[in-house]
């Protein structure tokens, strides 16, 4: 099934997706031939498309953690509560390569799409790999999404961009739920084990071959389209002219003023068709606010915003921001070459430094002094939005309210440098000063080191207020590269009425475990049916021991809270999950007692933990390993051992009575040499089975005048000084010797 990205999927976005953007492309996969729709760009997987707002990313590309190195994508995680079951959704137009459920190395379901672009080598990759190997594009890339539950695509389908495909889910190695997101080229496809999965590290701190930055591809990524033309002016059906370069429009706000000057640097207008314009990215107006560029024969860089030209002090401080010096992409464009005299007429604003782009917003709602998502009819809400902004930028400003009944009105002021001190004025369907593109959007100057939250204190939901949920939605959008957001969060509000019931239910992770409501024991899974709004304290033992052998540790509960804590009922949060880790307890034996040792000793144990056991004799002794029983069987020493349950290992040992080893020589009475002593033979020995001993005899030995003893063999056939092992019988080792004249 193909869905929608998000937003009303209208009539007119099918027709113009069906005539632009699905085009086929026939490949061979798998030995069968499968059809791809072409990539039209890049979304986050979770949160909002345009960003991960309310997710941080808890683990980078190239990264180490515990004993791990070299990771391979990005991990997600929500900033408050329990990822579990978070919607997953496609990057990309793409097929659904492969689809792994229950693989190994904790790694859960696993879907792989595989995305082309639509043209040759058109995925900026510049600056996405680790370490830089320089490369700029490529026409294939896979993104990979792991840990996963409920997948809802099956292999060979074609999905759009935004379309769900699975849940975040819990995996037993990683007690915290979150995705893990990989961007990678066909070579680690073709190469990794398991067909594409792989082993998530690369082993070496800041190293992932064929792996790309999954953000940073992302942003460079945002639209693709394909026939793109580069630094051209163009005129449809309508009297606008526009500058088309990196596929966004520039208007040209005076033909006079305005085109007659850049012509002489680009030449004649050409006409396109309004269909063809509709293919392009709308950026901002020459000479307009947002606009970047330089003199023709200038290397100065600028920015023009409120009618002032504000100069990049270096090219730090340009490309810093994402902007590209050339080559540029939709959402990074490059700057436009403008005539002197265009530039002339402009003041000099404050100068764009290095310090780093550092923009957050945070939104969130009080009842009292309390944060809340839950509200009753009646109650008094207040709603604060908190911007941290570490630099001064220019930005739009957006802020939507969706109501249950599905209509929706936008917050809005006036266009202003200074931040308002005063609540928003809102009414329905009421949009902000200035739209672009149908888009609504107000300027705003966010100072540099401000931090203080807007809100709307104090006001009270009226006693007919709509139950249901309440989302408000509030981001900043950098100005000067069009559908890039600086920094976005959307919250939901729930009414409720005071007389409504809900299902509350309670479970864990393992099954069975005890938790305590209102202060009484029960058995997961365990549900209540309560008033909405009602307050409830849960809370479950740190340590749960079953029988002597099992014991279950708690690690969280899926809200993130603590142990012990209050919950509201509410139908936002139908479901809560206590996750415990398992621990099993290990006891192992010697027999005889006294025979020896082995190196694990009995003890606790995570579930899964891989043990190396090794049964060593106790010193001089003549007691010998002979073979494992319990839980393990064999005579393999050392051996693994895979704690999954209880588990009982003993390790036995048998006596071997020393041997008699007899060293003499043929014809009697010549010496010999036993580990370096000298010794008359024949002499009689007791050594344990499997020592290991050196045996030697001289060359020559003296006998009557004339004559001598030459060493000729031992009885083995060993050199005339060699080492032997005991045997597991008494043995005799004789060195034959003949007469020479």
């Amino acid at each position: 099934m193909i869905s929608d990205r998000s937003g009303v999927l209208t009539i007119y976005f099918l027709i113009f997706f069906i005539i632009f953007y699905t085009k086929i492309v026939f490949t061979f996969e798998n030995t069968h031939i499968v059809t791809t729709i072409e990539s039209d760009g890049f979304d986050f997987p979770i949160g909002s498309p345009d960003n991960h707002s309310g997710w941080y990313i808890s683990l980078y590309l190239g990264q180490s953690w515990s004993s791990y190195y070299g990771h391979l994508g990005e991990d997600f995680l929500k900033n408050t509560g329990s990822s579990l079951g978070e919607r997953v959704n496609a990057s990309s137009n793409g097929e659904v390569y492969k689809i792994y459920t229950g693989s190994p190395n904790s790694w859960g379901g696993v879907i792989i799409l595989k995305h082309i672009s639509p043209t040759s080598d058109n995925f900026d990759i510049s600056g996405c790999t680790l370490p830089n190997t320089g490369q700029k594009t490529t026409s294939v890339v896979y993104t990979l999404y792991a840990h996963l539950q409920n997948i809802s695509v099956s292999e060979g389908d074609e999905v759009l961009r935004g379309a769900q495909i699975g849940e975040i889910g819990y995996v037993p190695d990683f007690p915290t739920p979150h995705l893990h997101f990989e961007v990678k080229n066909q070579t680690a496809v073709d190469t990794e084990w398991m067909e594409g999965v792989g082993h998530g590290y690369s082993g070496t701190d800041n190293y992932a071959p064929n792996h790309f930055k999954p953000s940073q591809f992302i942003n460079q990524n945002r639209e693709i389209i394909s026939g793109q033309s580069d630094e051209i002016i163009v005129k449809g059906s309508s009297p606008d002219i526009f500058f088309l370069k990196n596929n966004i429009l520039h208007r040209l706000t005076d033909w006079n003023n305005i085109y007659l000057p850049l012509k002489d640097i680009y030449g004649d207008y050409q006409q396109k068709s309004d269909s063809e314009l509709a293919n392009y990215h709308w950026g901002s107006q020459i000479i307009a606010d947002g606009l970047i560029c330089k003199h023709k024969t200038d290397s100065k860089i600028y920015l023009i915003q409120y009618d002032q030209k504000r100069l990049f002090t270096n090219e730090s401080a340009y490309t810093q921001r994402g902007y590209k010096l050339q080559g540029g992409d939709p959402v990074s464009p490059t700057v436009i070459n403008l005539p002197d005299g265009m530039l002339s007429s402009l003041s000099s604003g404050p100068t764009i430094t290095t310090n780093n782009v550092n923009v957050q917003a945070d939104l969130y709602f009080k009842k009292g002094n309390q944060r809340t998502n839950t509200f009753q009819p009646g109650d008094n809400k207040s709603t604060f939005i908190e911007l941290k902004a570490g630099d001064g930028y220019t930005s739009y400003f957006y802020l939507r309210i969706k109501n249950p009944d599905g209509s929706q009105y936008y917050a809005s002021y006036s266009n202003s440098t200074d931040i308002p001190n005063t609540p928003f004025a809102s009414s329905p369907n009421k949009v902000p000063l200035l739209k672009e593109n149908g888009r609504p959007k107000t300027y705003n100057i966010v100072p540099g080191n401000w931090n203080n939250p807007w809100n709307f204190n104090n006001y009270t939901l009226p006693t007919t207020t709509a139950p249901g949920t309440y989302t408000w939605e509030y981001w900043y959008e950098d100005v000067n590269k069009p559908g890039i957001i600086l920094c976005k969060d959307t919250e939901s509000y729930t009414v409720q009425s005071a007389q409504d019931e809900i299902t509350i239910t309670f479970q864990s992770v393992p099954s069975g475990r005890i938790i305590k409501i209102d202060n009484q024991n029960y058995t997961t899974p365990k549900s209540f049916t309560w008033n909405v709004g009602s307050s409830h304290i849960i809370s479950t033992d740190q340590t749960q021991l079953v029988g002597s052998e099992t014991k279950y540790i708690f690690t969280q509960w899926s809200d993130g809270a603590a142990r012990t804590h209050a919950i509201t009922a509410s139908v936002s949060t139908p479901t809560y999950t206590a996750y415990f880790a398992s621990n099993f307890l290990l006891t192992t034996a010697i027999l005889p007692a006294d025979a020896g040792t082995i190196s694990t000793t009995s003890g606790w144990y995570s579930n899964g933990t891989t043990l190396q056991l090794s049964a060593q004799p106790a010193a001089n002794t003549n007691y010998s390993f002979s073979y494992w029983s319990g839980d393990l069987s064999g005579n393999q020493n050392p051996i693994s051992l895979i704690i999954d349950a209880p588990k009982t290992v003993t390790a036995n040992f048998i006596n071997i009575p020393p041997k008699q080893i007899t060293v003499t020589t043929s014809p009697a009475g010549l010496p010999v040499t036993v580990d370096g002593t000298q010794y008359t033979a024949p002499y009689f020995f007791n050594w344990n089975v499997g020592e290991r001993h050196t045996i030697g005899v001289n060359k020559y030995e003296p006998k009557a005048t004339g004559e001598r003893l030459a060493f000729e063999s031992w009885s083995d056939g060993g050199a005339r000084t060699h080492d032997i092992t005991v045997p597991a019988a008494n043995a005799i080792y004789y060195a034959n010797f003949i007469t020479e004249y």
